[in-house]
């Protein structure tokens, strides 16, 4: 099952050529994995790293950009585990625009991490269940627009 984020792209993401600046792309990406905590998860990312003292580090990106992003685009960010190990999860993300266009699309792996050590920790069973039911495709569930 895919998760989807949607958003509209504000004035302040753009650069002098118009266009969304593609480090923001990344920070696209980052609302998308917190909206799939607080919606698909059940709890607000915050919760888990202050109260469960859990984080998900980046660790590794493999990004592609195929078409520009504009002032005022509705876009949608499809969120998909591609690989899930014992404190490793790979989210596949693919950025459309509202013409169905695919803008952007990246590969992040994350490690979970004890936010007191910040050493690599198995992933927490309630976590990994809803990750395992986003393994590789499906319909997507729809976030919020933001």
């Amino acid at each position: 099952m895919a998760f989807t984020f949607e958003k509209k792209v504000r004035f302040g993401e753009i650069d002098q050529a118009g266009i969304v600046y593609y480090p923001q792309v990344f920070n696209y990406y980052h609302l998308a994995m917190e909206d799939f905590f607080e919606r698909a998860v059940g709890v607000p990312y915050p919760e888990v790293i202050k109260a469960w003292k859990v984080g998900f580090p980046t660790v590794h990106v493999e990004a592609d950009f195929t078409q520009p992003l504009q002032y005022g685009d509705e876009i949608s960010i499809t969120l998909t585990v591609s690989k899930l190990g014992r404190s490793s999860v790979r989210m596949h993300y693919v950025v459309r625009r509202q013409d169905g266009r695919i803008c952007a699309e990246a590969q992040l792996t994350t490690v979970c991490v004890d936010m007191d050590t910040f050493r690599s920790r198995h992933i927490p069973e309630a976590i990994r269940k809803v990750l395992q039911q986003h393994l590789d495709g499906g319909e997507p569930e729809q976030g919020a627009l933001v």
